[in-house]
């Protein structure tokens, strides 16, 4: 099922989301579930607050071909998942194609290793730091150096 769009005279969950001071909203940012000047504009109006995810299923890191999820039949395509009738279906997108979207989409180097390292704090109930902070920097500085040697390559 599609999400609502944004209309002015109904301007339904998504703006309710987006202009909300506390709550967190997920993104599935593969270019296909979600278009780049839409995270735009999520970006920019919730900031912190909008957070990476998958939806990945077990055709993840796959060829192109047929799949399942929950036990329906699905193509993998181009990186699309779609069920038979062409609705979107999961995905196989990772989180560091997510982070080469949004950079692909403008978004700086430096505010996305900020953002991939303090976000989940909050949310974990790890505002002070701690192991968890450690480890999602070592993990965005990996993020980082992966992505510089791909772009350079």
């Amino acid at each position: 099922m599609p999400c609502p769009a944004i209309e002015g005279r109904r301007p339904g969950p998504v703006t309710a989301l987006m202009c909300s001071d506390v709550a967190y909203g997920e993104m599935i940012f593969d270019t296909h579930h979600a278009h780049p000047v839409s995270f735009r504009l999520a970006e920019r109006v919730m900031r912190q607050r909008l957070l990476f995810v998958t939806d990945a299923m077990r055709g993840t890191g796959e060829v192109d071909g047929p799949s399942q999820l929950g036990g329906q039949d699905v193509r993998i395509r181009d990186g699309v998942v779609r069920l038979p009738d062409g609705t979107l279906a999961g995905s196989v997108l990772t989180l560091d194609q997510a982070l080469r979207h949004a950079l692909d989409a403008g978004m700086s180097l430096r505010k996305r290793r900020v953002w991939s390292a303090r976000m989940p704090s909050p949310i974990w109930g790890c505002m002070t730091g701690g192991p968890l902070r450690r480890i999602s920097w070592q993990i965005s500085r990996f993020l980082m150096t992966g992505f510089r040697s791909a772009k350079s390559g």
